[in-house]
């Protein structure tokens, strides 16, 4: 349904929906956090990836409707090193992806880490929980 909306936009209206679905599948791949705030980085990156896809899809549109032979290979040349800085801002984006994975790999090492290290205060605690020994102080 949504793509017919934007067919009926027309071209225009069916990239906007193209990029929103591109930033949904950011979301996805991790680029963003439902739980917090997009870092700084990221959000940078974001912001040259939708100017850039912009630039992309300009030019793309140029070279459809260029019909002269040097015209249509400047275009082409433009479109290539585009694609390359496409290319390098994703692979940038795989880079934090992998700095965020190993920062939670971290935090998930640490916390079992310290969990190990109150394994019994833990059980104790669950136990209490299970047998309805909670203390009396509880709200």
């Amino acid at each position: 349904m949504i793509k017919a909306q934007a067919q009926a936009q027309g071209q225009e209206g069916f990239r906007r929906v193209e990029r929103s679905f591109g930033r949904a599948d950011g979301l996805i791949m991790g680029r963003r956090s439902l739980s917090g705030p997009v870092d700084p980085e990221t959000r940078a990156l974001e912001e040259k990836e939708q100017k850039l896809d912009e630039d992309v899809q300009k030019t793309a549109d140029q070279y459809k409707s260029a019909t002269d032979k040097e015209e249509r290979a400047k275009l082409k040349k433009q479109l290539e090193e585009l694609a390359g800085q496409q290319f390098d801002i994703r692979q940038q984006f795989r880079g934090l992806e992998v700095k965020h994975l190993e920062n939670e790999l971290a935090r998930i090492r640490d916390s079992i880490q310290k969990r190990t290290e109150n394994r019994e205060q833990i059980i104790k605690r669950r136990v209490a929980q299970l047998v309805h020994e909670e203390e009396d102080l509880e709200f």
